[in-house]
């Protein structure tokens, strides 16, 4: 079994289908969480990032269990059709080994962007 944060997808594999029906984005109904058993698995959870968004599109599951992937949404002004998603978000990951370091990589899926000024942002 893989790494799975929440069932890992790996995301090259989205754009690497053949044949996968899409469906709209508020369809896609999120895998439930395995309880972690490995140290990895539970390590995976431990470190999941949260979060937040305040001003834009929130995360949404980008494939369901029956491999069916997101449509996405049209280019509209601003991020309507994308505040909450209806059955909840989607965290995928990864995590190996390499050089002795051990590395956790998070992705999540937003269906609009919004452009930012990077002088306004501080950290």
């Amino acid at each position: 079994m893989g790494y799975p944060i929440s069932h890992v997808i790996p995301a090259v594999a989205l754009f690497n289908c053949q044949d996968v029906e899409s469906i709209d984005h508020d369809k896609v109904q999120p895998f439930t969480q395995p309880e972690p058993i490995t140290i990895s698995e539970k390590s995976g959870v431990k470190f999941e990032p949260v979060v937040f968004i305040n001003d834009g599109c929130a995360s949404y599951p980008a494939v369901n269990a029956a491999g069916e992937i997101t449509g996405g949404l049209k280019g509209t002004k601003g991020a309507s059709d994308c505040t909450d998603p209806p059955f909840g978000t989607q965290t995928y990951g990864r995590a190996s080994w390499h050089n002795d370091k051990y590395a956790i990589m998070f992705a999540w899926y937003f269906p609009k962007g919004k452009t930012t000024e990077w002088a306004g942002i501080s950290c």
